[in-house]
């Protein structure tokens, strides 16, 4: 093995990599240089290594698929059907070539040059393709129903293995080229036919994405005028007796009932307090499940400071991300008295900063290293003796 088939290889892997990486909107980028090397090893010590052709493939195959597992992606049939269907895309395009090379033997003589100008080919036709296929699903940016995605990528996968078959007929059995290369075209144009109708699948589920969105919008933006009306007329309420507890704490002051007006002011803080915690962004599935935490907090006795300062954006959509912030505040809930929180941005990041006065050890577990890492998120933990602080910091983009 040559400086050239090594890069080949490095081209090749680099390829498969990145379209799976794509494809999954994967985030960790650490993780992609090791997938790449990963695979590069991997085609390096089949060619190398193993006379079976087949084996070497499947061998490939397994790593792919068991990378789903290190970036945390559920091994589910479509997930794996991608897997395979780019392993193929990448043997169907060196068939292709090899194919196309054979009416090269009156133009380039010398069987080397011709063996690399073909490797060349079929890269770039594989880069093609993939960038083809990336851009299509980019597009449309959604997913589509689990049946509906399997029968199509399942679909696209028989395809490729017609191709490949055909290929690989034509290289063992000698068949007649200009056939082989017919049948290869018909089943190429449908391939695009088949994705065609995949992308107008995916636009439709865009659509009753976005309006079953839209729909949720609308409804947590009414839980939140309602949680605003209600929080309205309490404090309303509060004002009406504000001048009842002025008399009495007149009254107990000529009494010198001083402990009693003590509790009566300090019931009336405790009262008044709780409003000054509500949550109003003009995100409303943020500031619906916001607010449910921190009269959550409220009620379990602990005093909560917010400080927000979010712009009006479908980031704040994200469920991943929600759920993310309430498990922080989570950890805080056990042992805490008074929390401050303070979400804002900041050129382009998101940054969430929970602290406490009360020295305390925060108990983890892998839920929030694992939502940390499927949004990319990064967090730190600070403590020494007067504060407890876990901030959190994440790419808008």
């Amino acid at each position: 093995m040559n400086l050239f088939d090594l890069i080949i290889n490095i081209i090749e892997s680099s390829i498969m990599c990145y379209f799976i990486y794509k494809y999954f909107d994967f985030k960790q980028m650490e993780k992609l240089w090791l997938f790449i090397l990963a695979i590069f090893a991997t085609i390096t010590a089949g060619n190398y290594f193993i006379s079976e052709s087949w084996l070497a493939i499947v061998l490939l195959a397994g790593v792919l698929i068991l990378f789903l597992k290190v970036f945390n992606k559920k091994m589910s049939i479509e997930n794996i059907i991608v897997c395979l269907s780019v392993l193929i895309m990448d043997l169907v395009c060196n068939m292709i070539t090899l194919i196309l090379g054979s009416s090269l033997d009156f133009i380039i003589s010398d069987p080397a040059a011709k063996l690399k100008i073909l490797m060349i080919v079929s890269k770039t036709m594989y880069l093609l393709f993939s960038l083809y296929i990336l851009n299509r699903k980019m597009k449309y940016n959604s997913n589509l129903d689990t049946k509906r995605w399997t029968s199509i990528i399942g679909v696209f996968l028989i395809l490729l293995l017609e191709l490949y078959i055909l290929g690989n007929d034509y290289t063992i059995n000698n068949i007649n080229p200009t056939d082989t290369l017919f049948c290869m075209f018909l089943t190429a144009i449908v391939t695009l036919v088949i994705f065609n109708i995949y992308g107008k699948l995916l636009k439709e589920n865009e659509e009753s994405t976005r309006i079953r969105l839209k729909n949720e919008e609308i409804r947590y933006k009414k839980e939140n005028e309602k949680v605003l009306s209600k929080m309205s007329e309490d404090i309303y309420q509060l004002e009406h007796n504000l001048r009842y507890i002025l008399m009495q704490v007149k009254l107990n002051e000529q009494n010198k009932k001083y402990d009693e007006n003590i509790e009566l002011i300090d019931q009336y803080i405790r009262n008044f307090g709780k409003f000054k915690a509500i949550i109003n962004t003009d995100n409303p599935y943020f500031d619906y499940f916001m607010n449910q935490k921190i009269n959550d907090l409220s009620n379990n006795g602990i005093d909560v400071h917010t400080s927000i300062n979010i712009s009006h954006t479908d980031y704040y959509l994200d469920r991943e991300y929600v759920e993310y912030l309430i498990k922080i505040i989570n950890l805080f809930k056990k042992e805490a008295t008074q929390i401050t929180i303070n979400i804002y941005e900041k050129q382009g990041f998101n940054i969430i900063e929970v602290l406490t006065s009360k020295n305390m050890k925060l108990t983890f577990d892998n839920s929030i290293k694992q939502s940390a890492q499927h949004i990319d998120a990064q967090y730190k933990v600070t403590q020494d003796n007067e504060l407890c602080v876990f901030k959190s910091i994440q790419s808008m983009k």
